[in-house]
């Protein structure tokens, strides 16, 4: 709401480069941090890089689950 977008840019980063070494860059939980990442690019206008962390987010989902049906 403030239009500070840097500071929390730069976490939304580290998030992202520490959840996918820790966990691996098809992990659900990176699936997350790269909506929430979408959702700042979104905020700063920056749609079509929104986009593609969207894309790469349902993409993971999608792997996820056909790899995991329900039972």
């Amino acid at each position: 709401m403030q239009g500070k977008y840097t500071q929390p840019e730069a976490l939304y980063q580290r998030a992202l480069a520490i959840s996918e070494k820790a966990l691996g860059p098809e992990h659900a939980n990176v699936a997350t941090v790269l909506e929430n990442y979408a959702r700042l690019l979104r905020a700063m206008k920056r749609g079509a890089a929104a986009r593609e962390l969207e894309a790469r987010a349902q993409a993971i989902r999608a792997a996820h689950a056909k790899n995991n049906p329900p039972k």
